[in-house]
């Protein structure tokens, strides 16, 4: 399959996706350059402990703050094969396996991609907010067992639990995702920075707006000073 990049919005991804392709280069890349200059961090991950094939897995966890993920990579442990990666906004917690949830906003997508390293990003989240990621290459898997695994975003405590989906990324986008208690979660890298603060547009004109001519009063001939009105004459 050929490699994409897609920036997605939907709360059925097989049926109501929309690829916003210029927004997303705008936001992955020349956001992403501003923040190079800003500090980015990698959130933590346990190392490897075995591979899995087949059917993609990653992990979730609650934002603790606002900030912007600005890259996502699948480490090459497993494979170096192509990168398949996925990070979901979902309207709440995943369902324990067994129930599945399409309640989620896809906010990045890339399918068999050749990017041997980080794959720029600039994904906003917020407090609150319960992210789902995805990643495997070549259609493997690296695992980590032991889940969940304590994290932290700037400081602030994450927790990184079990998720996944029953079909491989490279060739289905997300759906019917759900995570379990315990397991191993499969690891993708995943950078972060603050918000970037969009400058607001100022308005400016060249000319200033022109004033509204004002409308000569009309004057009559009987207001003119020393105009006389003719007298009435009377013929009997």
């Amino acid at each position: 399959m050929d490699s994409s990049f897609f920036c997605q919005s939907s709360t059925n991804p097989t049926f109501r996706t929309f690829i916003r392709g210029a927004r997303c280069l705008l936001l992955g890349f020349g956001l992403s350059a501003l923040i190079s200059a800003e500090a980015q961090t990698q959130i933590d991950l346990p190392g490897q402990s075995s591979t899995f094939n087949g059917s993609v897995r990653g992990y979730w966890f609650t934002a603790p703050k606002d900030f912007a993920i600005t890259g996502v990579e699948v480490p090459t442990d497993a494979s170096s094969g192509n990168q398949s990666i996925a990070v979901l906004r979902l309207t709440a917690e995943p369902p324990v396996f067994g129930a599945t949830t399409d309640e989620f906003e896809v906010l990045f997508l890339t399918q068999d991609d050749p990017t041997p390293g980080t794959i720029a990003t600039y994904l906003e989240v917020f407090a609150g907010d319960v992210i789902g990621i995805l990643g495997s290459r070549g259609g493997v898997s690296s695992y980590a067992s032991g889940a969940p695994f304590a994290s932290s975003i700037d400081g602030l405590p994450i927790s990184l639990a079990r998720f996944g989906m029953q079909f491989p990324l490279a060739t289905t986008a997300p759906q019917q995702v759900w995570q379990e208690n315990g397991g191993s979660i499969s690891r993708v890298r995943l950078f972060y920075g603050p918000i970037v603060e969009k400058p607001q547009p100022v308005v400016t004109t060249s000319n200033p707006p022109k004033r509204k001519a004002k409308k000569s009063k009309k004057v009559r001939l009987s207001d003119k000073k020393g105009f006389r009105a003719p007298r009435t004459v009377t013929y009997n």
